[in-house]
């Protein structure tokens, strides 16, 4: 009896009008109505709620006409004018977009829930975002080839460790502070500047099991 009421309310209780099943061409649209040809006594429809294909111009839709412009609905898409191109519009707005193959989600924020693995396989993935914040308590990468652009990096860490063949860094100024012990074990050193080197510490102690030599235009010790 609810459902019957809702029915009424849709085409009218009064009316004398059967609703009928029609073909029609769509011609254009208006806000959230759609225009139509083909049938005499109704020029414009809406999209029924099951109707989750946007009717485009040109299509050939199934519309149920009760008589009055007010009451009728588009009730499926049957014919594509361009067959390759479709939007599907979801109730609240979100809508997806195909063309020739190629897929848009458009929705004001989107959320991909997997209990147990989500996958994703593309010969290239692109993303770009205004802010964007990834957080996972174990991240693997394999990596061929890294190049990275960036105007400021920050980065906190407990402990951070490196393994890598050679390592070439250049830079305009650069800047270290160690608060405990700053220790570098290699085969070979060797430190070159083109101008003033200088060491300050509060006791310096120099050992070596071969020669020490020390070369210069003027030496001063003490």
């Amino acid at each position: 009896m609810m459902q019957q009421r809702k029915i009424d309310s849709i085409i009218g209780a009064n009316s004398a009008v059967q609703p009928t099943m029609a073909l029609a061409t769509v011609v254009g649209r208006a806000d959230e109505w759609v225009l139509i040809a083909g049938i005499p006594s109704c020029a414009r429809a809406r999209s029924a709620a099951s109707c989750l294909v946007m009717p485009e111009i040109g299509d050939t839709v199934l519309v149920c006409d009760t008589g009055s412009e007010l009451s009728a609905y588009i009730l499926s898409v049957l014919i594509r004018a361009t067959p390759n191109v479709g939007t599907v519009v979801l109730p609240g707005g979100a809508a997806f977009e195909s063309e020739a193959g190629n897929l848009q989600i458009q929705a004001k924020s989107l959320e991909m829930h997997a209990s147990k693995e989500l996958t994703m396989a593309s010969p290239k993935f692109s993303l770009n975002a205004l802010v964007a914040e990834l957080r996972v308590r174990k991240l693997s990468g394999w990596y061929e080839s890294v190049e990275t652009q960036a105007g400021k990096i920050g980065l906190m860490a407990q402990a951070f460790t490196s393994n890598v063949g050679r390592i070439v860094q250049k830079a305009k100024e650069s800047f270290r502070w160690t608060e405990k012990t700053d220790e570098t074990r290699a085969g070979r050193v060797r430190i070159k500047t083109e101008g003033h080197y200088s060491v300050h510490s509060r006791h310096t102690s120099m050992q070596s099991e071969g020669v020490v030599r020390i070369d210069g235009e003027k030496i001063d010790l003490g």
